[in-house]
């Protein structure tokens, strides 16, 4: 399992959650998730749907083959599941960074973050 250090920012009444890198270890894109609670979340980046968990390549648009490194980050925009309206919020969630081993099926919570109410 890779060590990394990951930060986490809501500075808009927490519609809008940012996780950044912040050190440790380079990791591909594709072995990161970003899972959260009840919310729905999408990116600002990449719109299209709204789930409560997305692998990092997809959320911050970049290629599976990127690696996740220091100063790295992600904008997440909590959603209405329903019509994708940002009518939502982060406030209460537990927000996760995994790490999903490509070599097994292991996987491994790297950050958590429980957004304040």
């Amino acid at each position: 399992t890779p060590r990394a250090s990951f930060g986490f920012d809501t500075a808009d009444s927490k519609t809008t959650l940012t996780v950044t890198h912040e050190s440790g270890d380079s990791i591909s894109a594709s072995d990161l998730t970003i899972s959260g609670g009840s919310q729905y979340f999408n990116t600002t980046q990449n719109s299209s749907t709204a789930n409560t968990s997305k692998v990092w390549s997809t959320a911050a648009s970049v290629g599976s083959n990127t690696d996740v490194s220091a100063g790295s980050s992600v904008e997440m925009t909590a959603t209405n599941s329903t019509n994708n309206a940002t009518d939502e919020d982060f406030a209460g969630d537990t927000v996760r960074v995994i790490y999903d081993s490509p070599d097994s099926d292991s996987s491994s919570t790297l950050a958590k973050f429980e957004v304040p109410t």
